[in-house]
């Protein structure tokens, strides 16, 4: 990865859920952490689509309780392809 194309803290990705039901499905995340200044490998808060991605089996919103809309994802390896689940990779331009 070229030096401009490394992440930096506060910069939006995508990326590629690795669970629920919305697998191999892409979402915005915020880079909260760079493991160091020439590794892709970055630290996330994933924003879901709440029970849409997550699930009604694996969670129960209620008012007191509503479904989670952000996930902490650690150590996230880059796939310039964009179709690992579990990775990141910069927007598309369309």
């Amino acid at each position: 990865m070229a030096k401009d194309d490394l992440p930096t803290i506060g910069r939006i990705v995508h990326y590629v859920l690795d669970r629920g039901r919305a697998v191999g499905r892409c979402r915005p995340a915020l880079v909260v952490n760079v493991m160091d200044d020439a590794s892709p490998i970055v630290n996330l808060v994933v924003l879901l689509d709440g029970p849409n991605d997550i699930g009604a089996k694996d969670v129960h919103p209620t008012p007191d309780d509503p479904a989670p809309v952000v996930m902490r994802v650690g150590s996230v390896h880059s796939d310039n392809a964009g179709r690992s689940p579990g990775s990141w990779h910069w927007p598309e331009r369309k």
